[in-house]
């Protein structure tokens, strides 16, 4: 019997993001029962916020309980750092590294600093800086108030506190990732260029979440949807070096996604990056 295997030494660098309950955690689910059925010279590792795993615990707990994958569910910011050193120092080349969802760390991030810097919860902190907000807009100054975490220059601490959990596992491991992302609507009014609009037009200008640079750090970058018959699609929005294939193979930037197993693997994996499940 053959074993999931890739075809070339490319490490995948995938993130899917969309709206809630369209599937996106399917995809790496897919992944990990392809596996399991036809065998795989790897291991997994899953990052969970999102409590997808305690859901599907109780149908696919053997998974877990043979080795095959490990799940960590962070609670906050300083649990997390932990869990990616730790999984940085595991992985090797050929395991995944699941991230569901990415976007929570970098909101997590944000948390972490005010709480360290301020000594506030966030809660509170968000609460007077709306209130701070007001007061300068009611006194003509408008947006140019500074206020703590939102206030310009504190963004550079907070992208260094967030990328001491992503780097890690995106840019310094050797291991296959695929991360999860919820999306945003991209508005010029909200700081987005022209260029991404340009780029996100064919989604309906949805991006993922998160820290800014998310997109850069992850190769190919799809957008998930369903439509009301259920089936569930994929629409490339960048996919570096492997664009020419969806021209040239595919003949569309969108793919349909049945339900695992061999789903997102055979949609995605088998059809546009060439894995194979094949002796060779």
């Amino acid at each position: 019997m053959g074993k999931l295997r890739p075809t070339t030494r490319r490490r995948e660098k995938i993130i899917i993001y969309g709206h809630y309950k369209v599937g996106k955690s399917t995809c790496w689910l897919d992944i990990l029962l392809t596996a399991y059925e036809k065998g795989y010279d790897g291991r997994f590792f899953l990052i969970d916020n999102d409590n997808g795993w305690d859901t599907i615990r109780p149908e696919y707990g053997e998974l877990e309980d043979s080795g095959l994958i490990t799940v960590y569910e962070p609670m906050d910011m300083t649990e997390s750092f932990g869990m990616s050193r730790e999984i940085a120092g595991l992985a090797e080349a050929g395991d995944w590294i699941f991230i569901d969802m990415i976007d929570w760390f970098w909101e997590a991030a944000q948390e972490f600093y005010i709480e360290r810097v301020y000594g506030d919860d966030p809660e509170d902190y968000f609460a007077e800086m709306r209130r701070a907000v007001k007061e300068a807009e009611a006194e003509g100054k408008g947006h140019k108030a500074q206020f703590g975490g939102q206030e310009g220059t504190d963004w550079p601490f907070i992208t260094k506190i967030y990328k001491q959990f992503e780097l890690p596992l995106t840019m310094r491991s050797d291991a296959h990732v695929l991360s999860v992302a919820s999306e945003r609507q991209l508005d010029v009014n909200r700081g987005a260029s022209a260029e991404q609009i340009a780029q996100h037009k064919h989604v309906s200008k949805m991006a993922p979440v998160g820290q800014k640079g998310i997109g850069h750090r992850h190769n190919t970058v799809m957008r998930m949807t369903v439509r009301q018959s259920g089936l569930r699609q994929l629409t490339m929005v960048g996919d570096r070096r492997r664009e020419h294939i969806w021209k040239d193979k595919i003949g569309s930037r969108t793919l349909d996604v049945k339900e695992p197993p061999r789903a997102f693997t055979r949609a995605y994996l088998r059809r546009v990056a060439g894995w194979t499940t094949s002796n060779k």
